[in-house]
C-alpha cells in the first residue's frame, strides 16, 4: 500500500525499486518473452485457484496475452467440448470472455467478465455466466467482434473497478497513472 501511494504521488523510482527488490517485477528480453512470463505467472495463479487478472495497456498486447492464455488453458484441459467460431474468434466451454459493449438486451453491460458454460451449434449461441453469477445466452450480434472478446487479459482501462487477489501487468507504456491503476487492482 505504501508503494502504491509512492507511485501515485510520483515517486516512481522508489516504487519500482521496492517492487523489484520484493520479486514483483519480472523482465523479458523480448516482447514474446515478457508475454510468456506474464501468462505463465497468471496461469499458475489460475491453477492454484487464485482470483487473478492479466492486464496490458495496448490492445495488441491484450490480444497476444489472450491468445497465449487461451492456449495455456486448452493445454491444461480447462477448455472442453465443441468450438463455435464467430467472426473468426473461437469459443469453447471454459473460455473466459469480456463484453466490449452491452449484450443480451443490456443484461450484461460493457466490461462484464464471464465464463462460457455452454456452446450450442444449432443456435450459434453461447451461454455465459458472469462473475456475479448471472447466466445469459448470447447469439447473433451479441457475439460480434465489437461486442464480445476473450477475457483472459484485458486493458488496464477495462479493469477499472475490478479487484482480484493478484494482477499481472504487462508494462507496455501508458505512464504512471496507468501503472497505478494496473498495480492497484
Amino acid at each position: 500500500a505504501e508503494m502504491l501511494l509512492a507511485l501515485r504521488s510520483g515517486s516512481v523510482p522508489d516504487a519500482v525499486d521496492w517492487y523489484a527488490e520484493h520479486g514483483r517485477v519480472r523482465t523479458g528480453a523480448t516482447r514474446t518473452e515478457a508475454i510468456e512470463a506474464a501468462v505463465n505467472a497468471w496461469s499458475a495463479d489460475v491453477a492454484s485457484g487464485s482470483d487473478t487478472l492479466l492486464l496490458a495497456w495496448r490492445r495488441t498486447n491484450v490480444a497476444a496475452l489472450n491468445a497465449r492464455a487461451r492456449r495455456a488453458m486448452a493445454e491444461a484441459g480447462r477448455l472442453t467440448g465443441p468450438e463455435l467460431v464467430v467472426d473468426g474468434r473461437p469459443y469453447r466451454v471454459g473460455d473466459r470472455v469480456v463484453t466490449l459493449a452491452p449484450v443480451a438486451a443490456g443484461q450484461l453491460p460493457t466490461s462484464t467478465r464471464a465464463m462460457v458454460t455452454a456452446v450450442d451449434h444449432a443456435r450459434s449461441s453461447l451461454t455465459v455466466q458472469a462473475d456475479d453469477g448471472r447466466s445469459v445466452v448470447l447469439a447473433g450480434p451479441d457475439l460480434a467482434r465489437d461486442h464480445l472478446d476473450h477475457g483472459y487479459a484485458t486493458t488496464v482501462h477495462r479493469s477499472q473497478g475490478a479487484t482480484a487477489e493478484r494482477a499481472h501487468l504487462l508494462a507496455d507504456g501508458g505512464g504512471r497513472e496507468l501503472a497505478y491503476v494496473g498495480m492497484s487492482r
